[in-house]
C-alpha cells in the first residue's frame, strides 16, 4: 500500500511542476482544400484550334483511318471479286462497305479522343503516339491476309 501511494504522489509531484512549465503553442490548424474530381489538378491546357493543328494528333488520327480504309477495301474487293467471305464473328459472311466502316467507327472514335486527349492535356507525344500499334497491327494483318489468302 505505501508504494501505491509513493508512487501516486510521485505522478503528482511530476504532474503539478509540468503546469508551471512555458509550454509552445500548438500549431495552428490549416483550413482544408476543397477539391472535386478535377478541381486540385490543374494541367495545362491547349486551345482546341492547336490541338487540330497539331502534327502528332493528326498523325495519328490519318494513320489509324489510313489503316482502316486499306482493311476495309481490301475487304471490299476480296468479297465482291473474288468469291471469299468475312472472318469477323461480329460481320454476316458478305457485308456491306458501310457495315464494314460501321463495324470499325468505335475504333476510330477511341483512338481519336484520346489522341485529342492526350495532345489537348499536352502529354507526352510518345503517349500519344502509343495509341496507334494495336489498330494498325491489326488492320494491315487483315488486309494483307486478303491478298495472301483470297487473290
Amino acid at each position: 500500500m505505501t508504494k501505491f501511494l509513493l508512487l501516486t504522489l510521485l505522478v503528482l509531484f511530476l504532474g503539478l511542476s509540468a503546469v508551471g512549465q512555458n509550454l509552445p503553442d500548438a500549431p495552428q490548424p490549416q483550413p482544408v482544400k476543397k477539391c472535386g474530381p478535377w478541381s486540385c489538378w490543374n494541367p495545362t491546357t491547349r486551345p482546341t484550334k492547336e490541338v487540330f493543328k497539331d502534327k502528332t494528333f493528326l498523325a495519328v488520327v490519318s494513320t489509324d483511318a489510313a489503316v482502316i480504309v486499306f482493311d476495309n477495301e481490301m475487304t471490299h474487293e476480296g468479297l465482291a471479286h473474288h468469291k471469299c467471305v468475312e472472318g469477323n464473328p461480329n460481320l454476316p459472311m458478305h457485308p456491306s462497305r458501310g457495315q464494314l466502316y460501321a463495324s470499325d467507327l468505335p475504333e476510330f472514335a477511341v483512338v481519336s479522343g484520346g489522341a485529342f486527349l492526350f495532345t489537348k492535356l499536352s502529354l507526352p507525344k510518345w503517349l500519344t503516339l502509343s495509341l496507334l500499334p494495336y489498330p494498325v497491327e491489326e488492320h494491315l494483318r487483315g488486309g494483307i491476309g486478303w491478298a495472301e489468302n483470297c487473290w
